[in-house]
């Protein structure tokens, strides 16, 4: 029977430093991981007029508002000439399984109430991509539902 020596020490700390990698790899390859977007590419391209966008909605006399109380979120358009169209994205950072894009159709008044019952709490990012007669505008928005 040979005894166990530094040779032997040596065999079993790289055996074990291997299957700790091969496990981090394995778990690493079991990792979700959500991109921003899958087209940031193409969104870098078109940032130089999402900039104008927003130079147009900071000039704004009244901004866009958004209102959140509980879990009911409204959105407030300035009266502009022209109809207002474009889109709102929600934005989840945490999970894109819960991002959610609705078409911009305020009532009467300028508001528009989103649909937010089946998000779960946590953060958003309201991305506010719109157009009023021959001005577009963009803007973003940060909001917690509870």
């Amino acid at each position: 029977m040979t005894k166990f020596n530094w040779g032997h020490g040596i065999i079993v700390f790289f055996c074990c430093f291997i299957s700790f990698m091969g496990y981090l790899a394995y778990r690493s390859s079991k990792e979700n991981i959500d991109l921003v977007t899958e087209d940031y590419y193409k969104q870098e391209l078109g940032y130089g007029s999402q900039m104008d966008k927003m130079r147009n909605a900071q000039a704004l006399a009244k901004p866009v508002q958004v209102m959140v109380e509980g879990r009911a979120v409204a959105v407030a358009f300035p009266a502009l000439e022209g109809v207002v169209s474009g889109e709102i994205q929600m934005f989840r950072p945490s999970d894109a399984q819960f991002d959610r894009t609705v078409a911009i159709t305020p009532d009467a008044s300028g508001k528009q109430q989103l649909d937010v019952t089946d998000l779960p709490a946590g953060l958003y990012r309201l991305k506010i991509d719109w157009k009023a007669g021959d001005k577009s505008f963009y803007t973003e928005e940060a909001i917690n539902l509870q």
